[in-house]
């Protein structure tokens, strides 16, 4: 498969069953792999496989069997409302599995699209699924403006630009660019993109131009009106700033009950100290006040919280600053109170590990600050473990922990997230300081029988993306489905089967 963008990959498991017979079928099921979202102008591709019903409770692979796609979209002109722009017709092989592309029109009065599936044999009624699609334009437009806020009487400077969506390549063609404010549309005009895809608009804000909040909106005119970018700006008059603020704590990082000094400074914008100014710090529900003295500072003990619901927490201190003659200002600031020395996360890889399938763990391990804990020993114990792992993170405070779940061991675990999850127990080991320890949940995907890995994180453009499979037992000797999804529309680029 060859790369050229954001790719997610996804596996899974195709159902191989014995051969069909010619029994008349009770019905017709469809598993379907593909894009619910599409571009004007291409195809949308699916790959499934059709399956006929028989005595009501056996699936069996229906080879040779007819599968037509239609994209249907409104069409009011019509007495049934809707009207088929685009259909493919194919047909299923041995195994019942089929791939299609259904063209799309480069049209953009495509309302409310979907794709209706018609499966069954050959002279049988087709059993009718439907599938609801986005189509969006294969190009895309920016508005970028020099700033967000002006006075009037200044100028708005603005970079218009059309984009192709797959690749970013530039588009040359017409964008109707419109401004509009509380007063009704301020200008409107038509502008041409050059071989770059951008041109500039400039615009004069009239003196008694009235404030507010105001747009620029882009419009592609040429045949794809569902082109479309805007930004907003407001107009207003500019302040003169009078006050400054600093705001901070010592330490930054507690006990669970500890005291913790919260320090304000106040000053002109020049860095003058401001006297007198009236402080109000808020902290834990509680407020105090104080005035500032020569130097403008303010210096507040406070104690942190004695009850954590976690091991961690961070605590706002905000404070509101006040002063007749320089005016009012508010800022804040958070320490965090911790009761243990380092914080321990984990993550499976694939985002949940297969049962009776080996996957890999990342820990991460990180001071109460948030700072990586570098090269220190951890053991890990639990689930999948004959005997307690001994690793080392590295320099960003990472380890990697190999690990097979047993099947049947995960489980819905009050506290994680995710369907099911497994716990794991780690010790960090400090030399001369007591140990942390942790409890960490690792998603576990119960129903996953295929862990799929990419061979290079980074592929260049056009390159090949190499993928190792492992599988579990029950789906060794079982085709399996692998795309290449393009993020984050997760829309199908490329397939094959291994």
């Amino acid at each position: 498969m060859r790369a050229g963008s954001t790719w997610l990959l996804v596996a899974g498991v195709c159902l191989a069953l014995p051969a069909p017979t010619m029994a008349a079928p009770t019905g017709y099921e469809l598993t379907l792999s593909g894009g619910r979202s599409g571009r004007l102008g291409e195809d949308l591709q699916y790959a499934g496989t059709a399956y006929a019903v028989e005595d009501l409770i056996e699936l069996r692979p229906l080879a040779g069997g007819r599968v037509e796609a239609e994209l249907e979209v409104h069409d009011p002109q019509r007495h049934s409302g809707r009207q088929v722009v685009s259909r493919v017709d194919v047909r299923t092989d041995a195994e019942g599995r089929f791939v299609l592309r259904l063209p799309v029109p480069a049209r953009a009065d495509l309302r409310n699209p979907r794709v209706i599936f018609l499966v069954g044999r050959e002279g049988t009624t087709l059993r009718r699924f439907t599938i609801p699609v986005a189509l969006e334009t294969p190009e895309r437009a920016e508005a970028i403006l020099d700033r967000r806020r002006y006075e009037p009487g200044e100028t708005l400077h603005a970079l218009v630009r059309r984009l192709r969506r797959s690749d970013g390549a530039p588009v040359a063609g017409i964008l109707l660019v419109r401004v509009d404010g509380p007063s009704g549309t301020l200008r409107e005009t038509r502008l041409r993109t050059d071989a770059s895809g951008a041109a500039t608009f400039d615009l004069p804000l009239p003196e008694g131009l009235p404030e507010g909040d105001y747009a620029l909106t882009v419009e592609g005119v040429d045949g794809l009106p569902l082109l479309r970018a805007s930004a907003a700006f407001r107009v207003g008059r500019r302040t003169v700033e009078r006050l400054a603020l600093q705001v901070r704590t010592e330490p930054s990082v507690v006990r669970p009950g500890a005291r913790v000094r919260a320090l304000v400074r106040v000053t002109t914008p020049s860095g003058a100290p401001v006297r007198d100014a009236r402080v109000a710090i808020v902290h834990s529900g509680n407020r105090r006040e104080v005035l500032t003295g020569p130097m403008g500072d303010v210096a507040l003990d406070v104690d942190a919280p004695g009850f954590l619901r976690a091991d961690l927490e961070r605590v706002p201190v905000a404070v509101e600053v006040s002063h007749p003659s320089y005016g009012a200002l508010r800022g804040r600031t958070a320490y965090v109170v911790s009761r243990v020395d380092h914080q321990v996360e984990a993550q499976a890889e694939n985002g949940g590990l297969v049962p009776g399938v080996s996957g890999e763990v990342f820990l991460s391990v990180a001071d109460p600050a948030g700072d990586p804990a570098a090269e220190l020993r951890l053991e890990v114990s639990g689930p999948g473990l004959r005997r307690p792992a001994e690793l080392t993170t590295d320099a960003r405070g990472f380890a990697r922990l190999a690990l097979t779940v047993p099947g049947g061991v995960a489980a819905a675990i009050q506290g994680c997230s995710g369907p099911a999850a497994v716990r794991l127990e780690v010790e960090v080991k400090v030399p001369g300081r007591v140990s942390t320890f942790a409890r960490v949940c690792v998603p576990v995907a119960p129903r996953a029988r295929v862990r799929p890995r990419v061979d290079a994180a980074v592929v260049p453009v056009g390159g090949e993306v190499g993928v190792s499979l492992a599988r579990h037992p029950e789906a060794r000797g079982l085709p399996v489905l692998v795309e290449l999804l393009e993020a984050p529309a997760a829309r199908p680029v490329a397939q094959t089967v291994a």
